[in-house]
């Protein structure tokens, strides 16, 4: 026997669930499906009654396991005669005794049909306690889904009100410019061989706004960030530039060694290197912790998983208990940030930070970066050379080419109006998924190396329009008309079609 439930129950069911999730989505704690599918079945009025149906069916049972019962049949007959009998008159008792014999095994039987009632009984409960769960399930589902899709709406909000308000910044900027965090002049040279990889290079940034340096494998990119910070290599110095940083609303001349960490951080391609092996993650940013705070190792501590969680590491609790090797590519660049973070600087140097990771993670990490850069006011100097990156993230850009910035202004108008003809090749050798035909045009020739810089235009030797000027003095870096807030180191700007 296959018992159904009537399909009206289901509504009210999926009545219970809803109001059961409604009501716990503005709670604390949701309802679990768990919880929802016994709170349904202990509120279904047809399965309630089934415990007392068994209890009669068991009784049933009992009764026909009983054998039939003696039956006992007691008779008095009074006789009375008249005439010749009337001497005959007396009272006769008679007392019987029967029982009904089952033959043919009809008890077992009736023992049987009893017991088979109390398994329909049973399957009926089982029944119909499955589709109470599936249909619970399927209404639970259906509104954990509306209540994520709920949750991504709010989120996009979330994004788009921030994407305002940065828009709103940069049109303020673009009225009012912000104070500067940094003003670094650059010019780095070596004795023995006498050669300047570097410089002059002149670079400033404003509060909560993104730098991006783009440019060829060694057109010194990562040189000129660690040289903000005084990292570079041995035999390598700084020349006759400055570096200025904000102090009480002013930029004051500072010594690079005292910016480290302390108003400035860094982040490289390979997070591995910035990381002890031989130190938990919990420890090594809680070392960072005490070291500008003064706070103990407890404080510390509880601060580093604050950190992990603040850049987006699953589970920081644990996570702080790892080792280096434990984690993933993308895990060690968010500690490496967290870690930047744990300094409470003002500016992050970022030298090819996601050149490592895979796409996915890659923009993880991009994502992770604008919003503290749009949240907390943070200044970001990003180096990559990856053009559709940049484009994402960075307000200004600067062009590199042999040490050189060859052009600097606002990304929108640098990738929608390039001036110097190096700019102009490199977006032509960007691919673009909207044009299905057409090759890339690569830039002819290779950078020369920092021994053998050419006389005049550094990039004249690969330029299509070099002429003689170019090849005999070098461009100065100077405002254009032909794009807003935009400078280029070309003799030929105007003529660049």
């Amino acid at each position: 026997m296959f018992v159904r439930v009537p399909t009206p129950f289901f509504a009210i069911v999926a009545a219970l669930v809803v109001i059961g999730s409604v009501s716990a989505s503005h709670s604390a704690e949701p309802l679990t499906l768990a919880a929802a599918v016994d709170r349904t079945l202990r509120s279904n009025p047809d399965l309630a009654v089934l415990p007392a149906r068994k209890l009669e069916q068991n009784a049933r049972i009992e009764l026909a396991g009983l054998r039939p019962q003696l039956a006992i049949d007691a008779q008095i007959e009074n006789a009375f005669g008249s005439g010749a009998y009337r001497d005959l008159n007396g009272t006769e008792t008679s007392l019987s005794l029967s029982q009904v014999i089952e033959l043919g095994d009809q008890r077992r039987k009736r023992l049987a049909a009893a017991r088979d009632g109390m398994d329909t009984l049973e399957l009926a409960q089982t029944v119909a306690q499955l589709d109470v769960v599936a249909e619970t399930t399927r209404r639970y589902i259906e509104l954990a889904s509306e209540e994520q899709q709920r949750t991504l709406a709010a989120q996009w909000l979330a994004a788009s009100q921030r994407k305002t308000s940065e828009v709103e910044r940069r049109v303020k900027a673009a009225r009012d410019p912000e104070v500067e965090l940094v003003r670094a002049q650059i010019d780095l040279s070596r004795a023995e061989p006498r050669v300047s990889p570097v410089g002059p290079v002149d670079l400033w940034l404003d509060a909560g706004e993104c730098l991006g340096i783009v440019g060829e494998s060694g057109s010194g990119k990562s040189l000129t960030l660690k040289a903000i910070l005084d990292l570079l290599p041995d035999g390598l110095t700084r020349g006759t530039g400055t570096q200025k940083i904000a102090q009480g609303g002013k930029l004051v001349p500072t010594d690079p060694r005292s910016l480290r960490g302390a108003k400035i951080s860094m982040i490289s391609q390979e997070p591995a290197a910035a990381l002890d092996p031989l130190m938990r993650i919990g420890d090594l940013i809680g070392e960072i912790v005490r070291h500008h705070s003064g706070c103990s190792w407890a404080e510390a501590r509880l601060r580093a998983v604050d950190l992990l969680r603040r850049v987006g590491v699953p589970d920081p609790e644990t996570r702080a208990r790892f080792w280096p090797h434990e984690l993933s590519g993308g895990l060690k660049q968010r500690v490496v940030i967290s870690m930047a973070l744990a300094c409470q600087s003002d500016i992050l140097l970022c030298d090819e930070p996601t050149t490592a990771l895979d796409v996915t993670i890659q923009a993880q990490i991009v994502d992770l970066l604008r919003d503290l850069q749009v949240n907390d006011g943070l200044g970001l100097i990003f180096v990559t050379h990856d053009l559709a990156l940049i484009r994402q993230i960075a307000d200004r850009i600067c062009i590199m080419y042999a040490g050189l910035i060859v052009e600097t202004g606002p990304s929108a108008e640098i990738f929608s109006n390039p001036q110097h003809p190096y700019t102009r090749a490199l977006l032509s050798a960007l691919p673009d998924i909207e044009q299905s035909e057409g090759r890339l045009v690569p830039i002819e020739g290779t950078p020369p190396a920092a021994t053998a810089f050419p006389q005049g235009c550094r990039f004249a030797p690969r330029c299509l329009r070099a002429s003689d000027v170019c090849r005999q003095a070098a461009p100065a870096l100077l405002a254009t008309e032909d794009a807003q807030g935009v400078k280029v180191a070309c003799h030929h700007t105007g003529d660049v079609t």
